[in-house]
């Protein structure tokens, strides 16, 4: 199986969202991860220690466990040689491990107190006026999710040289604003829980599709490119709790987002100055990752004000 197979094969699963850069693919089902491209041959599989045990035990080839992985519920499938079949069934199985899981934790831990916490009802934080804080977090309990079930997490290992750095980074970050999203329904995401503010979660995920379709204006001579949602303060004020709403926003910023990193893909060299106003590559990625760390600030809040959820 090559690797657009493979992507074609994660991709046919019931809610699962591929995310991640060109050759870095990640697939999350509820933000949580189901696998991660790591090459153009390799990649990385969830799945429960006894399926893991089996691929390794019956396709030593083709299935590995480093030393880095023991503790974790992943397995390395060498794609060019891994059986059809046998990818398969680590792909579904990662998919029920994630699916089984719900769409919401149980008791949890409380990240300040320490003591056990429990999800509020949206009625119940509407009458006290102020949400529990809790984390879905076991292993740490200042993270928003466990290591295992952190698709930002690289396992330790740091990528090479300065652009793979800060595409990492925007990685990261992209990712956070969708995991501070994860499990909310639709009043949530649309809900301005910072007021006076009118931002929400769905009005961030709007605003942010709208940046990434204005940064290729900047990066062209030619010229620009419609606003994606019209008129000033539009991508907030258009963030209306309605599913067909909610559902745009995401698939805008998907288009979005690939469609920038498709045009810099074609320059690499980070002195390159582009556009009209002659913009360096290096300053365009930089104010891309603080445009997506800014936001992820407001998320934090935003979310807390919601449900109580806290987390890096």
């Amino acid at each position: 199986m090559d690797i657009e197979s493979f992507h074609q094969l994660v991709d046919s699963l019931e809610g699962v969202r591929r995310t991640g850069t060109e050759g870095a693919a990640r697939w999350q089902f509820r933000g949580r991860l189901i696998a991660r491209q790591t090459d153009a041959s390799h990649v990385v599989v969830r799945v429960p220690f006894d399926v893991r045990d089996v691929l390794v035990r019956q396709h030593p080839d083709a299935f590995s466990v480093p030393p880095r992985l023991a503790k974790h519920m992943m397995v390395v499938a060498d794609l060019a040689v891994a059986d059809d079949g046998a990818l398969e069934d680590a792909v579904n199985s990662a998919w029920r491990l994630q699916a089984s899981a719900g769409p919401g934790p149980g008791p949890v831990a409380d990240p300040i107190s320490g003591g056990p916490g429990r999800r509020m009802s949206t009625s119940m934080a509407r009458v006290n006026d102020q949400a529990t804080r809790w984390t879905k977090a076991t292993v740490y309990p200042d993270m928003w999710v466990d290591p295992d079930d952190d698709p930002r997490n690289s396992d330790g290992v740091s990528p090479d040289g300065e652009l793979a750095t800060l595409q990492d980074y925007l990685t990261s970050y992209r990712l956070t604003l969708r995991m501070k999203c994860d499990g909310l329904d639709a009043e949530q995401l649309a809900r301005r829980s910072v007021p006076p503010s009118t931002m929400s979660l769905l009005g961030l995920l709007r605003h942010l599709a709208a940046a990434e379709r204005d940064w290729r204006n900047w990066i062209t001579t030619g010229d620009s490119l419609s606003k994606l949602y019209g008129g000033s303060d539009a991508d907030f004020d258009g963030a209306l709790a309605d599913q067909q709403v909610i559902d745009d926003a995401y698939a805008n910023l998907d288009r979005e987002q690939a469609a920038t990193d498709a045009e810099l893909a074609e320059h690499r060299d980070l002195g390159e100055r582009l556009g009209k106003d002659r913009i360096a590559v290096r300053e365009l990625l930089v104010h891309r990752i603080e445009e997506y760390a800014r936001h992820c600030g407001h998320a934090d809040l935003l979310r807390e004000c919601i449900d109580g959820r806290v987390g890096q």
